[in-house]
């Protein structure tokens, strides 16, 4: 059980993996690859909490505080949020579809008497849990990529499900559809976007590139350019080319800004950038944009 020792992500993943198997194996299961597989987790747990005081989020990080609450109010309504953000990630990209069929086949088809799906099911939930418990109690929602283990599932099972269907072929082409036209659908800049889980990232690359020959060419100063992860650092952080020239943190007060809506800003951000900045140039694809703002004469510090 080397996931104790991968990460805190990790170490969720083996505790789930460990509550499927007391469900499923309750009578015969193996306790030493779990003991072995904690040992390092804890004392790495240990470690950090005792000599940086933290565990979940470095409370100076961009994340702050995993659990930085004012008030129950506050707990209530976060933890209220959490639970639709967490539905949100499973239906996201295209699974509300393949999710429905699952349900339409446990609920109005029997399948819950099936032996096959209701383990498959209780091992692409389960195997997660931990994850989505410790992420309904923290501040910042955890993102997509996190339960790839259950969707990987879900989406297994679901196929699975296609042979109780006469007509299958055409159910598996709207389950296919679905998941492909699901990927590139783009929110409103204030909504996440989940852009490193998604197909829909793909397009950024292109129009990136854009607006960086873009900005050569205009002769800009890619220091007075302020922009946001992923795409901050040095160029060739990204590109692997050996351009290292490195582009400013936001913090409202730089010439300019390039942004796209495949970042993830806090509405503040947003609202600053469309208060302050006038937009200078854009280029789109597929509903990806770059953008590069200049600010405001009157706004020049």
């Amino acid at each position: 059980m080397l996931l104790g020792i991968v990460s805190l992500r990790g170490m969720m993943l083996c505790g789930g993996l460990f509550i499927v198997d007391i469900i499923l194996n309750k009578r015969s299961i193996k306790w030493q690859p779990y003991v072995i597989g904690a040992l390092p987790a804890i004392a790495f747990i240990i470690w950090r909490l005792a000599f940086k005081g933290w565990i979940l989020s470095n409370p100076e990080s961009n994340w702050g505080e995993a659990f930085g609450y004012v008030s129950l109010s506050g707990f209530l309504k976060n933890f209220l949020w959490n639970i639709a953000v967490i539905g949100q990630r499973f239906l996201d990209f295209g699974r509300a579809v393949p999710l429905l069929l699952i349900l339409f086949t446990i609920v109005l088809r029997r399948g819950w008497k099936k032996e096959s799906y209701k383990k498959l099911l209780i091992i692409s939930l389960g195997s997660t849990s931990l994850i989505w418990i410790v992420s309904l109690f923290i501040v910042n929602p955890i993102g997509h990529r996190y339960f790839t283990v259950s969707y990987i599932l879900l989406l297994l099972l679901a196929f699975i499900m296609l042979r109780e269907y006469a007509h299958r072929w055409v159910v598996y082409c709207v389950l296919i559809i679905s998941l492909l036209a699901g990927d590139f659908i783009v929110y409103p800049d204030k909504m996440a976007q989940g852009w490193d889980a998604s197909l829909a990232q793909l397009h950024y690359w292109g129009v990136r590139r854009n607006m960086i020959d873009y900005i050569d060419k205009e002769k800009k100063d890619i220091r007075n350019i302020a922009t946001f992860f992923p795409n901050g650092g040095e160029i060739d952080n990204v590109d692997l080319n050996n351009d290292h020239r490195r582009w400013a943190e936001f913090t409202g007060n730089e010439p300019y800004v390039f942004y796209s809506n495949v970042f993830n800003l806090s509405d503040e951000e947003i609202d600053l950038i469309h208060r302050d900045y006038r937009l200078v140039q854009s280029f789109s694809s597929f509903g990806v944009r770059t953008e590069l703002y200049e600010k405001k004469a009157e706004q020049t510090p």
